[in-house]
């Protein structure tokens, strides 16, 4: 379970009761909105485009009356937990590369320097892909946004890859409007040993 520590006072024994999943995802959601309000500036705000991403957004580029390519957004816990090094690399490059091929642009969403990177630079996915297997990542579903931003942001070369649930919820707030995944999380086996349920 999810708890708020930021007060124990009141609470029988000290500790605060469970927070309920839905509530934990409130909090995340409301922490999120609260800094994304804050100035554009790179250094404050905690979404960043890729160059790629960024200029689809702006039109840069474009004819008169051409329309931008659309964005898709893409998980990236398949990137870092779905398979080993060099196939996990391979396969992203090849799904980005199928989007590019449609007419649209890719953009990998994960957690990496207390950002939210909505578009993966080459060498940032090659760290991606190498982080899973040197256990410099964590999956990320709704309910850690807000933790592990900030953990990525103290521990330099630290990941959070986001589940389905969360590549959704981050693609919702940096307005990009469709998203394609292989597939949905489940109850994973093992279950009984690690607690291991997706929120997708």
């Amino acid at each position: 379970h999810c708890r708020f520590f930021a007060s124990t006072t009141g609470y029988e024994g000290g500790v605060p009761p469970p927070l309920s999943r839905s509530d934990a995802n409130l909090i995340a959601d409301s922490m999120l909105r609260k800094i994304s309000s804050l100035s554009d500036a790179p250094s404050s705000h905690p979404i960043r485009f890729s160059a790629e991403v960024l200029a689809a957004r702006s039109g840069e580029g474009l004819a008169d009356g051409q329309l931008p390519p659309p964005v898709i957004a893409l998980e990236s816990t398949i990137v870092s937990h779905g398979m080993p090094y060099p196939q996990n690399l391979d396969t992203a490059l090849s799904v980005e590369s199928i989007v590019r091929e449609g007419g649209c642009v890719p953009a990998t969403i994960a957690l990496n320097e207390g950002l939210v990177k909505v578009g993966l630079e080459l060498h940032e996915l090659e760290d991606l892909a190498r982080s899973g297997p040197e256990s410099r990542a964590t999956k990320c579903t709704t309910r850690e946004l807000g933790a592990l931003l900030n953990r990525t942001a103290l521990s330099p070369g630290s990941w959070a890859s986001t589940t389905v649930a969360s590549t959704c919820h981050l693609a919702e707030l940096a307005g990009v409007d469709f998203f394609v995944t292989g597939g949905t999380g489940g109850v994973h086996r093992g279950y009984e040993e690690t607690m291991d349920a997706s929120a997708d």
